[in-house]
């Protein structure tokens, strides 16, 4: 019993020291983790802008596009276009300066590039694009020393039409990144970027964003137009896929240079001319004697050697067989017994026996 108790005792120690070590190690703390973008705000790059302008009471709508219903625009909204203005047609132009013209209010981005590729919208309004860029910078208070971060921002070129109506600017004094101005009872606002009013920036441009549009937020609803451009299928996989792509292109790469034979001359090395009879000779003799035909093997080659002996030696061919084996057995200086075996008719019984006589018999014929 009190062994038990002094094991509690230790274990509740320990727990308590544990914890104690714990609560002064650690404490909590709240930790903020980045989710990619779902919903709506996955393709709408304005919903952080939207969600923020009916937190202020305004009625805002999105759209992917441009489309018809310009007409129907009254005076005090504003259009919040996100798209590349040189894709606009021409009747599309003029639904937006007919809604400028009774009140309205656009908002714009100036692409940059060829001054020759502005599009009708920019000849409208006698801007010019240019190539230049550079960092924009906003007070946020009145203090000069605090600054907001600062927006990379295009410049573009204002022409005469353009100065006259003009309201405000910011930038270089030829070529300004933001400009305001005036047409008909409406008021325009060019920038050199809307990254500063999109998901990603609005967060981090929040108090310049709010300087920019300002002026031009009317008592009307808000129309954002958001840009619903997919990019070709190739870049989508140079931008996203690549990792897969890569992969498979290698394996493929692989596969083809394991089936690809090996390189060499285009025709083969031609063979040259060769006399191969004792070649085949003994391709043939080892096919008979593998079918069994050993005594058709042992009569030809005793053939050969009596027939031999009658042309050489006929006195020694014409005596009897015990005679002439004692004789070749003395002439060769073999065995008798191997010599009276390998002349007899007899098939030798095993292939050791076989080759015994067949060489005997080579001998005789060598050597007579």
């Amino acid at each position: 019993m009190k062994r038990s108790l002094g094991i509690a005792a230790l274990v509740a120690a320990l727990l308590a020291l544990g914890t104690w070590w714990w609560l002064d190690n650690f404490e909590w703390a709240p930790l903020e983790v980045e989710r990619p973008l779902r919903g709506e705000a996955r393709y709408n790059a304005f919903f952080a802008l939207r969600k923020a302008l009916e937190a202020q009471g305004r009625e805002v709508t999105a759209r992917g596009a441009l489309d018809t219903g310009l007409d129907t625009l009254g005076e005090g909204d504003l259009v919040v276009l996100g798209t590349d203005v040189r894709t606009l047609g021409t009747r599309q132009v003029d639904d937006l300066l007919a809604y400028l013209e009774r009140g309205g209010r656009l908002v714009f981005d100036v692409p940059g590039g060829d001054e020759e590729r502005g599009g009708p919208l920019l000849e409208a309004f006698d801007l010019a694009t240019t190539s230049r860029s550079g960092c924009i910078e906003m007070r946020v208070d009145a203090d000069a020393a605090k600054q907001a971060p600062c927006v990379r921002a295009r410049y573009f070129r204002l022409g005469d039409d353009a100065r006259e109506s003009l309201e405000w600017q910011l930038g270089d004094d030829e070529d300004p990144a933001f400009a305001r101005g005036a047409y008909g009872d409406g008021t325009w606002l060019a920038a050199g970027t809307l990254a500063f009013l999109k998901n990603e920036g609005l967060d981090e441009h929040a108090a310049f964003a709010w300087q920019v549009l300002a002026p031009v937020l009317g008592d009307g609803r808000v129309h954002l137009v958001y840009a619903t451009d997919v990019p070709p299928l190739h870049v989508l996989l140079l931008r996203h896929g690549w990792t897969v792509v890569v992969p498979l292109a290698l394996a493929l790469l692989a596969w083809l240079w394991s089936r690809t034979g090996r390189l060499g001359p285009v025709l083969p090395v031609a063979s040259t001319r060769r006399r191969a009879l004792l070649e085949h000779v003994n391709a043939a003799g080892e096919l008979a004697y593998r079918r069994g035909r050993v005594q058709a093997l042992h009569a030809a080659v005793r053939r050969g050697v009596l027939a031999h002996l009658h042309r050489y030696d006929p006195a020694l061919a014409a005596l009897e067989p015990e005679p002439m084996a004692q004789a070749l057995a003395s002439r060769h200086a073999l065995p008798v017994d191997a010599v009276r075996a390998a002349l007899g008719a007899q098939v030798p019984p095993t292939p050791q026996h076989f080759v015994a006589t067949i060489r005997t018999l080579m001998t005789i014929k060598g050597q007579a």
